[in-house]
C-alpha cells in the first residue's frame, strides 16, 4: 500500500465521522409540535406550514437562526419577537427584556 492510498482512506473515514457527528449533534431542533408551559402561559402548537395556535388564537410564525417571530396573532399588528433555544424536549423563549419562559414538548 502506498502512503497516498492510506491518506485517502483516512480522509474518507474522518469525513464520514464528521458528517455523522454533525447529524447526531443537530438532533431534532425543530420548533414544530405542541409545547406545554412550565409555569404560566398557554400551550402553543407550531405547524410545518408556518402557522401556529395558542389557546383561542391562530397566527403565523417564522424562525431565522435561533430567532422566532410570531406574526398575525391578534396582537393588533404587533410582531412578537423571541430568541429561542431547544434543548431536548425543552423550548426556551427569551424576550427582548431577557425574560425566559420554558415549555416542554408534548409527546
Amino acid at each position: 500500500m502506498t502512503l497516498e492510498f492510506i491518506d485517502t482512506k483516512v480522509c474518507a473515514v474522518l469525513s464520514a465521522m464528521l458528517v455523522m457527528c454533525i447529524l447526531i449533534s443537530c438532533g431534532n431542533n425543530s420548533i414544530v409540535g405542541i409545547w406545554e408551559p412550565n409555569g404560566s402561559g398557554y400551550e402553543m402548537e407550531f405547524y410545518d406550514d408556518g402557522t401556529m395556535s395558542s389557546k383561542h388564537e391562530t397566527g403565523k410564525y417564522e424562525t431565522i437562526d435561533n430567532h422566532l417571530r410570531i406574526l398575525d396573532m391578534g396582537f393588533m399588528g404587533h410582531v412578537l419577537s423571541y430568541d429561542y433555544e431547544i434543548n431536548g424536549d425543552t423550548l426556551i423563549l427569551i424576550n427582548d427584556s431577557g425574560i425566559r419562559r420554558e415549555y416542554t414538548k408534548k409527546k
